[in-house]
């Protein structure tokens, strides 16, 4: 026989699957919150600190346990594991202190001291990463995500222990027990293929295992994420998203067992479906098809472990992809621009650097950090960057570099001339680069594909340039940078054509730092710095406005054009807007029109200072002149925030001379505001307005319309 199939339930020294479930104790101590009184505070009121209920689980091996130890009949719980908890089906904690004795695992998990609920449910899961979270208020005991992964890291003896799934029986009591009783019931498939007349010399680097068969028999949904009713402990909906018919298992050391271990959920193929098992190994890759033979079947049940032994005799061969060890680029192709990876940081995920590129050549570049020197090591390969770190994958929808060796692998994407690099670790995750922004970084999807890896030359060439030619200021003067590309490691000189003018260069030789002086006169002035560098030039045209005199008057919004995109703008008169949008008055309220708060004047145009945390929005005067008597000003809401609290401050000679907060915490939009007060600061004076981001948030927030500054002399 081709095939030979057995479903076989692990017995009583495998954890006794017939009984799934296992008794765990949980020992709630609550914290105690101590406050003092100390002589000369006895006014003051110290809020207490929220309590916590700390819980102790304590898990029994003797049944249902993580790691297959089959010389002993036994599946034993391992280091790191960890559970996720649900409470009144709302919070999720993660358990942490893992503590294995005597067959026994320890778990710690915390929650909140609750005194006002009627009762109380548990539920609980293994293992914890498998648990995929909704926000608090959408958490559903009836509806968990529960991951069932395709890419599964095993060892020669045993499956992958994260890709286990355990679900506990719910529990419903009146209080935050001290003391539980919790069993855990085994949800997925456990799998034992053997593989027979493998060549002995060859050894095993991964295994895909793919079915075909019915959805109605689960083959094409043998792993993804399901819906788990945890409230009676079952599956109530297999593959609603990521479904997939095939497991990958990866070995972080290549195997000479030919028993290969892994989990899956529950399905059966029947007469006439196939299965499809691809071995890689260190010389040849082995493909065998195998069709279910008449009046048989196979069958995988929750719970069990399921045996099965496939005959590798007649399996097709290729050779081993090997990729050849050298230095090169990695390209993605997006739209019809390319880019190549960099070993430079964005944020936590790595460059992306448009490129000139043709697919089939090889590619010439001066950026040194486009190169990767990539090696084959037993382990999987490195790819090593100009920067003498190693690219590797944090966690999440992330890459970094790092001085630790990591290992990757490489895979041909068909016969496209472009490759599939992934995570050791984890196959799921592929290197690419995103879909819509310039960086890389490890996805699960597919983002912008798979890529070129072609040789690389760096260009030595010297070069020295500048990322601007022409840089503008206002009469008030302060700085401004622009960036170096050079690959020139002598120093770079500074020359002035105007004292006005300076300029510096940072240590890295990526930034030029320019300052201006305060211009006092009503003239324009100029001036150009030049930079020097191993016997390269370039050049950077200075431009000053002269000091505008203004004797009271009104701020010149209605000079610049409405726009919706947050940046600086500049009025005619120099009033500066920074990160802030630009609205008007129409007919209309469809964004940057707002017609029901600044009416249908198309002139009329406001400043939009953003309350984002990390790009705060201000407005800033030029200098004006004739002092201030009285300030005033209208403000409103054109969009669905619903706080205003920005702070208007009189400057002279950079010094404050005025200050005030306006704050209104609960505003309706499009509700329109007016402020004025008398200043009364006589000379030159400058405006300030600056939005204080009432609500501290890290996205677009709290944005008002600012219009019609007016003061008197």
């Amino acid at each position: 026989m081709v095939l030979m199939v057995t479903t076989m339930v692990v017995s009583k020294t495998i954890a006794t699957m017939k009984n799934l479930f296992t008794r765990l104790m949980l020992v709630a101590v609550a914290a105690i919150g101590i406050v003092a009184c100390q002589d000369g505070f006895e006014d003051v009121t110290i809020a207490p600190e929220a309590s916590e209920v700390v819980m102790t689980i304590t898990a029994d091996a003797d049944d249902t346990r993580t790691v297959l130890d089959e010389a002993n009949k036994m599946v034993q719980w391992s280091d790191g594991d960890a559970l996720k908890v649900i409470e009144n089906s709302k919070n999720y904690r993660t358990t942490t202190n893992t503590v294995i004795t005597d067959g026994k695992a320890q778990f710690t998990v915390a929650f909140g001291e609750d005194t006002t609920s009627e009762s109380f449910t548990y539920n609980a899961f293994y293992p914890a990463t498998a648990v995929s979270e909704d926000d608090a208020d959408k958490v559903n005991n009836a509806k968990v995500k529960v991951i069932v992964k395709d890419a599964q890291n095993p060892t020669a003896t045993s499956f992958d222990p994260t890709a286990d799934i355990l679900v506990s029986k719910q529990i419903v009591t009146d209080a935050q027990p001290t003391e539980l009783s919790m069993q855990f019931a085994r949800l997925v498939a456990l799998g034992k293929m053997t593989l027979t007349n493998l060549p002995t010399s060859s050894t095993i680097s991964k295994v895909a295992f793919s079915v075909e068969g019915t959805d109605e028999n689960n083959a094409t949904k043998i792993a993804g994420r399901n819906y788990v009713d945890a409230t009676i402990g079952v599956v109530s909906e297999y593959g609603y998203y990521g479904k997939t018919n095939t497991i990958t298992l990866n070995y972080k050391e290549l195997i000479s067992t030919r028993d290969i271990y892994f989990t899956c959920n529950p399905f059966v193929l029947v007469e006439g479906d196939k299965f499809t098992v691809k071995v890689t190994c260190n010389d040849y890759v082995y493909t065998r098809e195998v069709t279910i033979p008449e009046g048989r079947s196979l069958t995988f049940e929750q719970g069990n472990l399921n045996t099965f032994s496939v005959n590798m005799e007649d399996a097709t061969k290729e050779e081993n992809f090997v990729f050849t060890n050298g230095e090169y680029a990695l390209i993605a192709n997006s739209g019809d621009k390319y880019y190549a990876l960099s070993s430079e940081a964005n944020g936590s995920r790595l460059n992306a650097v448009e490129v000139t590129y043709t697919p089939g050549e090889s590619l010439t570049a001066q950026d040194a950090t486009l190169k990767w020197t990539i090696a084959n090591t037993n382990s999987g390969y490195t790819f090593k960057g100009s920067n003498s770190q190693y690219i590797a994958w944090p966690g999440s929808n992330n890459a970094k570099t790092q001085s630790e060796i990591y290992y990757l692998d490489i895979a041909k994407d068909g016969d496209t001339g472009r490759y599939w690099v992934t995570s050791k670790v984890d196959a799921s995750r592929k290197l690419v680069k995103n879909s819509t922004y310039d960086y890389f970084a490890f996805y699960t999807s597919d983002q912008s594909g798979s890529l070129y890896v072609v040789p690389i030359t760096i260009d030595t060439t010297p070069i020295l340039s500048v990322d601007a030619t022409n840089v503008t200021f206002d009469a008030i003067g302060g700085t401004k940078t622009i960036g170096i590309n050079t690959n020139v490691t002598d120093e770079i000189t500074i020359a002035s054509t105007n004292s006005q003018f300076s300029a510096v260069v940072n240590e890295a030789k990526t930034e030029l730092v320019i300052t201006a002086l305060a211009n006092d006169s009503t003239d324009v002035l100029t001036g150009t710095i030049t930079l020097t560098c191993g016997g390269l030039t370039a050049t950077v045209s200075v431009i000053q406005s002269g000091k505008i005199t203004i004797t009271g008057g009104r701020d010149d919004f209605n000079t610049v054009d409405k726009s919706t995109t947050y940046k600086t703008y500049t009025t005619i008169a120099g009033w500066e807007g920074c990160n802030c949008s630009v609205v008007g008055g129409g007919n209309t309220d469809a964004n940057p029109t707002f017609n029901s708060l600044l009416g249908a004047d198309e002139d009329t145009r406001a400043f939009v200072i953003n309350g984002k945390t990390s790009t705060v929005g201000t407005i800033t005067s030029p200098i004006l002149s004739g002092g201030c008597g009285n300030l005033s000003l209208n403000y409103g809401l054109p969009y669905t925030d619903t706080k205003i609290k920005f702070r208007i401050d009189i400057l002279q000679n950079d010094v404050e001379v005025f200050s005030t907060i306006i704050e209104n915490p609960d505003t309706t939009k499009f509700e329109k505001y007016t402020w004025s007060e008398d200043v009364n600061v006589s000379g030159d004076f400058q405006i300030v307005i600056t939005n204080l981001c009432p609500s501290e948030s890290t996205s677009n927030k709290d944005r008002v319309a600012i219009w019609d500054i007016i003061w008197t002399n």
